[in-house]
Order: C-alpha cells, then sequence, then structure tokens
C-alpha cells in the first residue's frame, strides 16, 4: 500500500493509517469541514482568522491527496476491524460513542464488517 505524507503522526506509526481523516469517505470529510469552520466562525474572534485559513488548507490538501477508492476500502475495512478490537477488549461501543462516523463509514461500505483484526487470537497475545 502506498504510504502518504499527508496527516502523518510518529506517534501513530503501527496503525496502517486508521488515524488517517482520508479513509473517511468525502462526503462525511466535507460535513466535518463544515462543522469545523463552523465552530471556529462561532466561537473565533479576529485573531482566529489565520487558523480558518490553515484549516482550510489541512482539509485542502486532504482532499488533494486523497486514497483511490479501492485504497480507502482497504484501509477502512482495517480500521473497522482495529475499532471492533478495542470494543471487544475494552467493552465500549465505537457505534455509541460516534453515531455519525460509524454510519457513515457503514452506509459507504454496505455495512460494518463484524469481524476482527487481533481480538481472541493468541497472536495478539504474543504481541503485547
Amino acid at each position: 500500500m502506498p504510504r502518504a505524507s499527508c496527516c502523518s503522526s510518529k506517534s501513530a506509526a503501527g496503525l496502517d493509517h486508521y488515524n488517517d481523516v482520508r479513509i473517511l469517505p468525502r462526503p462525511f470529510r466535507s460535513l466535518l469541514r463544515d462543522r469545523v469552520l463552523a465552530c471556529i466562525d462561532r466561537h473565533g474572534n479576529r485573531h482566529v482568522h489565520s487558523l480558518r485559513q490553515n484549516v482550510e488548507q489541512v482539509f485542502a490538501e486532504i482532499d488533494t491527496e486523497d486514497f483511490s477508492e479501492d485504497v480507502r476500502r482497504q484501509y477502512i475495512t482495517g480500521f473497522m476491524r482495529f475499532v471492533n478490537d478495542l470494543d471487544a477488549s475494552r467493552g465500549l461501543s465505537f457505534r455509541s460513542v460516534a453515531p455519525e462516523i460509524h454510519e457513515a463509514v457503514s452506509a459507504h461500505c454496505g455495512g460494518w464488517d463484524e469481524s476482527y483484526r487481533y481480538f481472541g487470537s493468541t497472536a495478539a497475545l504474543n504481541d503485547r
């Protein structure tokens, strides 16, 4: 899979782009962009003009360096399995915590992949 320079983080090493905003379907990213900018406009003052410009630039870069659809699907599938692992191991529910993201990803993929990446495997225990 291609390694992208956009939105990378050393603290996220090993997450295989699960934390990369580009895996989200474009319509959801547009909604996210609108909400972030609206929040800045609501709470901002004359000093946040540069913040707004920076946010707009980041979203423009994300759209410019977007994944192809086949790569996005591969990363989204990995993301769903990773989330399922976290939910199972911690007794959480991503669907309850982030319903809009869950719904957008599910709609884009034709449903949520309920399988796991590591949970329940002996490999996961050996990696600790």
